[in-house]
């Protein structure tokens, strides 16, 4: 038994429960064999899991999911860091045990058996396998009781180790959930923890902590369509931030980055209080970033004198940081993708040191953003220099030309480290091989425009450049198709001419060819017409439903060769989208610069469809039942609270009826105990009501005995509705001198004493009977 007091108050039990301490079966034994059955039994359950388990959540948005219920979980504890489930009360995932300081006991090898921050994170499975489903949760949920949760003696500790395992759930009663989960031993594959009927119920009146956000879910997305970071060249960049100075060109730029790189570790390097008492700002509090920090991991780090005025100002975790101090560690730095410092200057005293340790924990490859004018700027690009980084300065529109002394705006600096090694490029075409990828097959149309025949030899002479060799064929041959199976393929037919919206049966045959047989196709197009974007969608498809193979579409503006110039542009942003070895599968040409596509939320139509929704606010209000506009059923807001009864929107009156059910208007419902055990949360369910007595509104195909406009007693489960429905067998006439009142308190009552006297006491005529509670209607 856990009970506590506070501010001496009197002891409140928390919980109670049985300990039992079980030691390991003797080899060979029955109860060795029956472990290692049950062993089996949860293996094979959990390979079933992770077959099922198609849907990839992200840790991340999942644990920002669970602080929009009213469930926030710092680093210490939200320990998931793989997650899928089948949205449909399944999941499988891994848990991450976390490196918190522990102490061991003497004569221990171990500090614990289980540390709490893993052993809650293992619960968390459980909110897992109902997200995104039909019992997915919208408000917090607590711990209500355990079956059982049996923990091996040998479950991994060490800090780092991660944990698999699978969850089941479902829904349990009007607000509750039910759940069994099993975590393996990643080395022996053994069951470590087992735990069984975990039980959760909703929190009465609980609010969710969104933000004012009125419990707007996370429904609907759009493509969003930004310059391409990676593949923009120095003077493309600063095109793009040329209407941006100082901290607005830092900001700007870190949006491109992430809508780049949407998953990056990052540190930001705050700078201390100034002499004034000045308290610098983040970069990453400003309300701008909120998209930005949904899928970045961003740690803000400062020195001790500066990290209590910082907690007082934002609240959120602040690390303590001085990199104006040697490293005295053995164990090296923890490295992250991007490095944010937005003022430099307060490190002057010690900038090259400082800076010399900021590199050491730029990640091979990484990036470090530093904000620096004046003197400073050049010292901060020198020492830069000097620990192997590649610094670019973008200069300021009034610095142009030269680095100014007296600006008024600082400069950024974009810092790359190089990579420690360099990844080689794979294909993941059907036919990929090696002695392939440097033989690019051009194909263009059968009547090609003089533009088309201008970009494709532009093409060849920048592909040689690049090591490549070229051949161009001609859409017209069928055999031409069939000698590019395999190869890499710069499709042109719909350069500047439509195609696909008047391909014949011949054509669709040779386009299917190059979706599905080529190694790598890249497909382009550049005219102002809405049928260039069959290709996406068609291309989407294929990818869906055969991830194995390589397909790009490359959009240009309608008017792309107008000058030698912009044809020259046009044919260099090809071929980088063309070489490039990243993710992306779609390029937009749009003013001049090349631009990829990320799927975001779309707040602005979740709040439309989040309007639409009955009850999204979950508020209840007065109204005669004569003046509701819809069907409406009985429900409980709260178990326990009678008070939280109401009514809301029944949706199932929309569904097809089936042949052998009947459908009523209710004009009078039976109220019985078992009803008042479920409101009360006391019996599990979901559904109020099983009688209820009004007149035929509808009769399924197959129904004989009825008809509309009949008089009927009704047996059905959540009868505390205004239209409901009920096999025809389960139905009875009512007799002209019984009202509906009288008739509704029948089916259940009478069917319950019918099944205790006749079938199961299987009473006799003259025969005595005892009747206890006999006012009721069962007694």
């Amino acid at each position: 038994m856990v009970s506590t007091a506070c501010n001496g108050d009197g002891m409140v039990q928390n919980c109670h429960g049985l300990l039992e301490l079980e030691y390991e079966q003797t080899e060979d034994s029955d109860e060795s064999y029956e472990k290692m059955l049950q062993d089996e039994s949860l293996k094979e359950q959990y390979s079933h899991a992770q077959n099922a388990c198609v849907s990839r959540l992200d840790p991340q948005g999942f644990y920002a999911d669970m602080r929009t219920w009213g469930l926030d979980y710092g680093p210490t504890f939200a320990n998931v860091c793989e997650v899928r489930n089948d949205r449909d009360g399944q999941s499988v995932g891994s848990v991450q045990i976390p490196d918190v300081m522990s102490w061991t006991p003497t004569g221990s090898d171990r500090p614990h058996i289980i540390h709490p921050g893993t052993l809650d994170a293992v619960f968390h499975l459980a909110f897992a396998a109902v997200k995104g489903g039909k019992y997915d949760p919208t408000t917090a949920m607590v711990p209500k009781s355990i079956d059982s949760v049996t923990i091996s003696g040998c479950v991994p500790f060490q800090p780092g180790t991660k944990l698999p395992g699978y969850s089941k759930a479902n829904k349990h009663g009007l607000h509750e959930l039910v759940a069994d989960i099993v975590m393996f031993d990643d080395h022996s594959n053994l069951p470590t923890i087992v735990i069984e009927g975990f039980l959760c119920a909703e929190i009465a009146g609980a609010s969710s902590n969104n933000g004012g956000n009125n419990g707007v879910r996370s429904l609907s997305s759009k493509l969003s369509w930004r310059p391409a970071l990676g593949l923009l060249d120095t003077e493309d960049l600063g095109f793009v931030l040329a209407q941006h100075n100082g901290r607005s060109e830092l900001v700007e730029y870190l949006k491109l980055l992430q809508h780049w790189s949407p998953s990056m570790s990052v540190m930001e390097v705050v700078a201390g209080v100034g002499a004034d008492g000045y308290l610098p700002s983040t970069v990453f509090n400003d309300s701008s970033f909120l998209s930005v920090l949904k899928t970045w991991d961003v740690t803000t780090t400062c020195g001790k004198e500066t990290q209590k005025a910082l907690l007082e100002e934002q609240g959120s975790p602040i690390a303590i940081l001085d990199f104006t101090q040697g490293d005295t560690s053995d164990t090296p730095p923890k490295t992250y993708d991007l490095v944010v410092v937005s003022d430099i200057s307060s490190y002057e005293p010690n900038l090259e040191q400082v800076i010399e340790h900021m590199c050491k924990v730029v990640e091979g490859g990484g990036t470090a953003c530093i904000l620096a004018s004046g003197s400073i700027l050049e010292r901060t690009q020198h020492a830069l220099e000097a620990n192997h980084m590649e610094p670019t300065v973008l200069q300021n529109s009034e610095e142009a030309g030269a680095i100014s002394a007296v600006s008024q705006e600082p400069s950024l600096i974009i810092s790359k480290k190089p990579p420690g090694a360099c990844k080689n490029a794979t294909m993941n075409g059907v036919n990929g091989e090696d002695n392939l990828k440097h033989n690019v097959v051009l194909i263009q149309a059968a009547d090609p425009t003089k533009a088309a025949l201008e970009v494709a030899s532009n093409l060849t002479q920048s592909l040689e450049r690049h090591g490549y060799t070229t051949e161009n064929f001609s859409w017209t041959s069928a055999s031409d198709m069939i000698s590019v199976a395999g190869k890499l393929v710069i499709s042109l037919p719909e350069f500047q001419q439509p195609f696909l919206q008047d391909v014949d049966e011949s054509d669709f045959k040779n386009l299917k060819k190059l979706l599905l047989e080529t190694g790598k196709l890249f497909w382009v197009t550049a005219l102002d017409d809405p049928s260039t974007a069959m290709i996406d969608g068609l291309t989407r498809t294929v990818r869906s439903e055969m991830p194995g193979l390589s397909l790009r579409v490359f959009h240009a503006d309608g008017k792309p060769t107008a000058s030698p110039t912009s044809a020259a542009s046009l044919v260099d942003m090809m071929v980088k989208a063309f070489l490039w070895t990243g993710e992306d599968n779609e390029f937009h040409v749009k003013e001049g610069l090349l631009h990829v596509s990320r799927i975001e939320e779309d707040p602005v139509l979740n709040e439309e469809i989040n309007g639409l929704l009955p009850g999204a606010a979950k508020a209840i209000c007065s109204l005669p039942l004569k003046e509701v506009p819809c069907p409406v059923k009985l429900c409980v807001l709260s178990p326990g609270m009678l008070s939280s009864i109401c009514l809301e929107r029944d949706d199932t009156v929309e569904a097809t009826l089936e042949p052998d059910y009947i459908e009523i208007n209710v004009k009078a419902t039976a109220l019985n105990f078992r009803e008042v055990l479920v409101a009360m949360g006391q019996m599990t369910d979901s559904k109020l009501g099983l009688d209820a007595a009004d007149v035929v509104r509808r009769v399924g195909s197959s129904v004989t005995v009825y008809k509309v406009g009949d008089r009927v007693a009704m047996y059905g489960h959540g009868a505390h509705r205004t239209i409901h429905r009920s096999r025809a067998s389960y139905c009875a006439l009512i007799s002209d001198g019984m009202s509906f009142e009288e008739a509704a308190t029948i089916p259940t009552v009478y069917a319950t004493a019918w099944n205790a006297m006749g079938r199961l006491a299987k009473v006799k005529k003259g025969q005595l009977i005892l009747i206890h509670a006999a006012a009721g209607g069962v007694g």
